[in-house]
């Protein structure tokens, strides 16, 4: 643990407390140790160091975007709401009785698409 209330006695003990008293209702972390690092500001620094040393960490990234469907307040003076209107997705909101613009998206998830490239020395 490190950084932050990291440093604090008091919540170095209570969090051990908590993680002992759950220990036996999941088998998964009965072996579980609590470690607070020796040098809590370099913490963040020496685990990318020792990841980019030793690959240890893999690279993950979203196949699919994610969002949520939402409406929008309607605006005639902007643009790209005006092909919303002639697509039909404008409507009346029946509680506030303003146009709005039904069936948008705000994604909040990108899917990501990684290129990796092998690096190579340079002679010279």
């Amino acid at each position: 643990m490190s950084g932050g209330l990291g440093n604090s006695r008091y919540v170095q003990v209570q969090i051990s407390n908590y993680i002992t008293s759950i220990s036996s209702q999941y088998s998964m972390i009965d072996n579980v140790r609590f470690h607070v690092s020796t040098e809590p500001q370099l913490a963040v620094c020496q685990g990318l160091l020792l990841n980019k040393m030793n690959n240890a960490l893999k690279v993950r990234c979203c196949r699919y975007n994610y969002g949520i469907l939402c409406s929008y307040d309607y605006k005639k003076r902007k643009e790209e709401h005006h092909n919303a209107k002639s697509e039909g997705r404008v409507t009346i909101d029946p509680t506030t009785g303003k146009e709005s613009i039904n069936d948008c998206c705000d994604w909040f998830i990108y899917r990501v698409r990684l290129r990796f490239q092998k690096l190579e020395a340079e002679e010279g």
